[in-house]
């Protein structure tokens, strides 16, 4: 179970500063955001770039993480990556096209 402030740890200390070195700007939404907790974290990967490097941002997320899948297209504009803590929380990242 994710809270908002585990939310804030891991937003402060690892999404934010990846996501921007790789030309990101990283913003979390859904349950966690909204009701102070959920069973997964949900986050946005919006381009602040023309070149950014999603190949490089999954590579040193999945250094800081227990699994990251490959991205999968999704529905709209979005590819979705699935992201396993090491301690079992999930994070659903979206990257807008």
């Amino acid at each position: 179970m994710w809270t908002r402030d585990d939310a804030l740890l891991i937003y402060k200390a690892l999404l934010k500063p990846i996501a921007e070195h790789y030309g990101f700007s990283a913003a979390l939404y859904g349950s966690v955001l909204m009701d102070a907790e959920g069973n997964d974290l949900d986050v946005f990967m919006i381009p602040q770039r023309v070149n950014t490097d999603m190949a490089g941002f999954l590579d040193r997320l999945r250094r800081n993480m227990r699994a990251v899948t490959d991205p999968i297209p999704g529905d709209w504009n979005r590819d979705v990556v699935q992201a396993m803590t090491m301690d079992g929380k999930r994070i659903d990242i979206q990257f807008t096209r």
